[in-house]
């Protein structure tokens, strides 16, 4: 009884009353039209609701408030509506006496809240309710401490550039704190557009500077430096570290490591890339440390050479000589400037240069005696770089006690083994790029030597095979005389046969027993530089080397008369007069060369080439500062000269 009173209270009838109805009746009506049934629903809904535009009802169903505020009398009236909806789909037929409807209380509308509590903002909001953006506290907490929050707001007003500067982020050259003023720098965009490449070359590179600090292992450390050396073989690469001191950098960094056989391997290379550039060379030379580090490379002993290459390497490597390191070294020491090198380096560099010399000598004895194939042990580009060396100390640097005392206790085996090197230069077997660009090196260095002191001319001036090898350098002037004639001269290919008369007249004025050896000494000059005559000539058709030279001036005399050939044939026929001073033998020898051809042009020849020398001779050099020796060779050359022409 109490379900189905509380039905009927609710407008609901009850499910034990509608099963006694149905009981009662004795045939089932006919199904009635409930098609009216919702529409009087919700037209009952629809009059009860007060009437609201279309916009207006789409804006609130789109409706973004923060809260819904919800009312027992909106409960209420849902709850109903939806009890009046549920007993109309579930009752097939209508009650006799349906209680009459009562019309719901209109639903509430939400305000907003009043105007005048809501302060205006910049604040980007969604219809100025709910901002998109994070909320942020306006209340400060409250604190006495009126300074510390005062330190905060400057702290969080700080630019990137103060925060930079005063953080020291990347010590930036720029002063972001400029005064004022009518002189202040300007920068053109070039300037600025490199100092930005400046910095982003150097943070790039940051990871490798890390990768060399001593608290590395030694494997990172290793990476690191064959990464920086690979990366220096880059043109590009190298510009931009030109420009940022990039190799002072690396030096600090790669230095600070404790010695290292793989890791002295990547500071030799990288000596010999920075010293591709003298003016980087000339900034490295002088960090501290460097001719440390440089001795003790050049000391390496051969079997701790990271260069060295194993026997069971393949014979296509790369690394086919076993001293690489000693050969980069001496590149670099090349390049430095000689006055700053110290004399113990200086000194381990020639004895290096000896050794090399003696291997070199070695090797070719071994191919004349078994006539096999002409294989080099010997370091040739070392040997070279050692000797240009060699010759700029001597040039530029006054002679120390302990390299004078090294160069006086070689003097013989320094000669021997730079007439080999020279006959092997030479030789037109021998298809060696590095040997024949030694040739003018080693004339240098012999007239450098011989002007140092007259024993060093004494030495040379004793070695026949030397004397042989200048002689055929002079006799090509005539060959390069036909290359001017055929416009394919080189201007550079004269220096050789000009240093060699150089040194020819040189050994001539400082030892008289060279007059002598001329004399005794045979060659070929048309010898085809055969390696089986490097130690000694085996031509059939040789001549005295007194003869050689008096031939070769009646042929320049004769065949041409250009500027150049007029000088050296001048020079020649002063280096003929001073070869019969005091020596009765030359001075028939030549007295019966020079007849042979027409006796008169020849004697014209002789003083006209005497005349034009002593003039050449008198305007280039200072009058004021011309020597007694030098007054008294101008007078031995011109009682020569009269005594071959009478």
């Amino acid at each position: 009884m109490s379900s189905s009173k509380r039905a009927i209270e609710d407008g609901l009838p009850s499910s034990s009353s509608s099963l006694k109805r149905h009981k009662t009746e004795p045939a089932t009506p006919p199904p009635k039209d409930l098609s009216g049934i919702f529409a009087h629903v919700v037209s009952k809904s629809v009059v009860s609701t007060p009437s609201k535009s279309l916009t207006r009802r789409m804006l609130a169903k789109s409706s973004t408030e923060p809260a819904i505020i919800t009312s027992p009398s909106k409960t209420v009236v849902l709850d109903s509506i939806g009890s009046r909806l549920g007993h109309s789909l579930s009752l097939p037929t209508i009650p006799s006496s349906p209680p009459s409807p009562r019309s719901p209380p209109p639903l509430p509308r939400l305000s907003p809240p009043p105007s005048s509590n809501r302060t205006k903002t910049n604040i980007r909001t969604y219809s100025q309710v709910r901002s998109f953006l994070m909320p942020l506290s306006f209340k400060r907490p409250q604190t006495n401490d009126k300074s510390e929050s005062e330190n905060e707001d400057n702290r969080s007003r700080e630019s990137y550039s103060a925060l930079r500067t005063r953080f020291g982020v990347d010590h930036s050259e720029d002063n972001p704190f400029h005064v004022s003023g009518l002189n202040n720098d300007l920068s053109t965009i070039t300037e600025l557009r490199s100092k930005g490449e400046s910095r982003r070359f150097l943070d790039e590179m940051g990871y490798l500077f890390e990768g060399l600090e001593p608290g590395m292992a030694a494997s990172v450390r290793r990476s690191s430096a064959s990464e920086i050396v690979a990366n220096m073989c880059d043109s590009e690469f190298m510009r931009k570290a030109k420009a940022t001191d990039f190799t002072n950098h690396v030096w600090d960094a790669i230095t600070i490591n404790p010695p290292d056989k793989v890791l002295d391997f990547y500071i030799a290379f990288f000596i010999a890339l920075v010293a591709r550039d003298k003016r980087d060379m000339e900034s490295l030379c002088r960090k501290s440390g460097f001719f440390e580090v440089m001795n003790r490379l050049l000391r390496y002993p051969k079997e701790n050479d990271a260069f060295r290459v194993a026997d069971t390497r393949p014979a296509r490597s790369a690394f086919t000589k076993p001293e690489l390191t000693a050969t980069l070294i001496s590149f670099a020491l090349k390049q430095t400037p000689i006055s700053v090198i110290p004399a113990d380096l200086l000194s381990f560099a020639f004895q290096q240069l000896l050794h090399e010399l003696h291997r070199l000598r070695a090797d070719i004895d071994a191919y004349t005696s078994k006539k096999g194939v002409l294989t080099f042990t010997a370091d040739l580009q070392h040997i070279r770089q050692c000797l240009t060396l060699l010759d700029s100390t001597l040039m530029t640097r006054p002679m120390e006690d302990s390299f004078r005392k090294t160069l006086n206790t070689v003097h013989a085996p320094l000669v021997s083994t730079l007439a080999v090197l020279y006959g092997a230069g030479r030789c037109s077997n021998i298809q060696f790029t590095t040997l024949h660009d030694c040739l003018e090196t080693v004339l240098r260095t012999l007239m450098t030597l011989s002007n140092l002191h007259s024993s060093w001319a004494t030495s040379i001036g004793k070695e026949p095979r030397l004397i042989r090898h200048i002689v055929h350098e002079i006799c090509t002037i005539v060959e390069l005389d036909v290359q001017t004639d055929n416009k394919t001269f080189n201007d550079s290919a004269i220096d050789r046969p000009c240093l060699s008369l150089a040194l020819l007249s040189n050994l001539v004025l400082t030892t008289d027993k060279i007059k002598d050896l001329l004399r005794e000494t045979q060659m070929n000059s048309q010898c085809p530089q055969d390696i089986c005559c490097i130690l000694e000539c085996q031509c059939e058709l040789r001549t005295s080397v007194l003869h050689t030279l008096t031939s070769l001036f009646i042929n320049l005399r004769i065949k041409s008369e250009s500027n150049d050939n007029m000088f050296f044939q001048a020079h020649l026929g002063a280096v003929l007069c001073l070869l019969t001073v005091e020596n009765p033998m030359n001075h028939k020898l030549i007295l019966q060369d020079l007849k042979k051809e027409n006796a008169l042009l020849c004697s014209n020849g002789l003083k006209e080439s005497i005349q034009s020398f002593q003039n050449f001779y008198n305007s280039d050099s200072d009058n004021d500062t011309t020597s007694a020796i030098d007054i008294q060779m101008q007078e031995q050359i011109k009682e020569a000269c009269r005594s071959l022409c009478s």
